[in-house]
């Protein structure tokens, strides 16, 4: 059964911050909004992408900041998504409230990048370590600043994704050639799907470089995640999903 991801139930408690269960699309309880965004694999989409957002901001947060990124939340999802009656107000809700999330992601994220990054997202866009720096130091000063603070996302899932595959080539001895072949063909499938997405998600250039490394950013870490997974040759998947 499909499952939507929400942040409406956040709520503070005494002891801290906590969040509900994500609830159970096609539940009796739900309202007519919920209804939209399960029965919609764009919207579903866009609440998985939020939620997945939410948690790592609040990870490069302190304890202040969350509470503020909760107040956020809870303002909009009350104030802004669940006061929509149609699917075009519910596509612009959740993409204004992902750029501007995504924004106070890469601020709280900067101080945070490694001199690894760094060096590899200098070698990858041939742009000078200085210049990345004041780039990096301003994700939401202009458009271009977006794109190379998304980009920074992209090289660093990346080479996280690549420290686990060459572990696990490493252990996996015996299956390498297997091993090496469903990566070659993932990456294959991440960047036709992601250029799709791009090509699909704006017909502005000058926004289409975050969109790609978003997803691209995204789907790497998933396939991190799958990988980490993997202890054994009959474990190696044949499927891109």
């Amino acid at each position: 059964m499909t499952k939507l991801f929400p942040l409406l139930l956040l709520f503070f408690s005494h002891s801290g911050i906590g969040h509900a269960a994500p609830l159970v699309c096609k539940s009796e309880h739900q309202s007519a909004v919920e209804t939209m965004i399960c029965s919609d694999a764009k919207l579903s989409e866009f609440e998985e992408r939020l939620n997945i957002l939410f948690h790592k901001t609040i990870a490069v947060s302190n304890p202040h900041e969350q509470r503020k990124i909760l107040d956020e939340q809870r303002l909009w999802l009350t104030g802004e998504r669940n006061t929509c009656d149609s699917w075009l107000c519910l596509h612009g809700a959740y993409q204004a409230r992902l750029n501007s999330l995504l924004q106070t992601f890469h601020e709280r994220w900067i101080p945070k990048i490694s001199s690894e990054v760094l060096l590899e997202l200098s070698h990858r866009s041939a742009t000078p370590v200085e210049e990345l720096k004041e780039l990096l130091s301003n994700c939401s000063h202009s458009q271009m600043n977006i794109n190379y603070c998304s980009f920074r996302s992209f090289v660093e899932a990346d080479l996280a994704m690549r420290s686990v595959l060459a572990g696990k080539l490493g252990v996996l001895s015996l299956c390498q050639t297997t091993l090496r072949a469903s990566q070659t063909k993932w990456e294959k499938y991440r960047d036709s799907k992601c250029n799709k997405e791009a090509d699909d998600g704006t017909e502005n250039g000058f926004v289409r470089p975050m969109i790609l490394n978003t997803c691209q950013a995204e789907t790497t870490e998933q396939r991190t995640a799958l990988l980490k997974s993997i202890h054994s040759c009959e474990d190696i998947p044949n499927s891109m999903h």
